[in-house]
């Protein structure tokens, strides 16, 4: 059951792998990088959704991830929690457009370079109306990288999901280089 087991013993003990000491880690970056940096630290970027019953099949179509934990009603019933959930990556896709209105409201042109330490902390069910709320935890001034932290509540403000977002700043320089998939370190070999 690759989608559906929540075995852990609380999902703050998943938290706790993901979040690691981010608030003093933000805290002390942006005392390192001065005032220039601080719009970036201090803007936290949101989207909210509702996860509907179409969402999920619009996304099961999309994906190919036809796994009865979201799909079918009697097999879900067997389950924890007894009713079909979200597919998880569907949260992660909602942490990629709160990271498009974060870099749209900072004004950074940037690619995903990836997610790290993911988590799906908590089952997302149809009706759950779910907000992300991305935040600016790592970066140094001069640097191309920056990473933030995902953080995707229900309803309730129960966490859901969870993760760290690197973003890979586009420069004007770059012109074609980056159309071949590359994402460049800035050296030059």
């Amino acid at each position: 059951m690759c989608s559906g087991g929540w075995s852990h013993d609380s999902p703050e003990d998943l938290l706790l792998d993901v979040r690691g000491d981010s608030v003093t880690e933000a805290a002390s970056t942006e005392s390192r990088n001065g005032a220039a940096d601080s719009v970036l630290f201090n803007r936290v970027a949101t989207v909210a959704r509702t996860i509907t019953e179409g969402d999920v099949y619009l996304f099961a179509g999309v994906t190919g991830d036809m796994s009865p934990v979201h799909l079918n009603a009697q097999y879900a019933k067997r389950l924890p929690g007894g009713q079909r959930v979200a597919h998880g990556v569907l949260l992660v896709g909602l942490m990629s457009a709160a990271s498009s209105v974060w870099c749209r409201d900072v004004g950074l042109d940037a690619f995903s370079y990836g997610y790290d330490r993911v988590r799906f902390v908590r089952p997302v069910r149809f009706g759950d109306t779910i907000r992300v709320s991305y935040r600016l935890v790592e970066h140094e001034p001069g640097e191309r990288r920056y990473v933030a932290e995902a953080e995707a509540l229900n309803q309730e403000g129960e966490v859901v999901a969870v993760a760290r977002h690197i973003l890979w700043e586009v420069l004007p320089e770059d012109g074609d280089s980056s159309r071949d998939g590359e994402v460049r370190s800035g050296s030059e070999e």
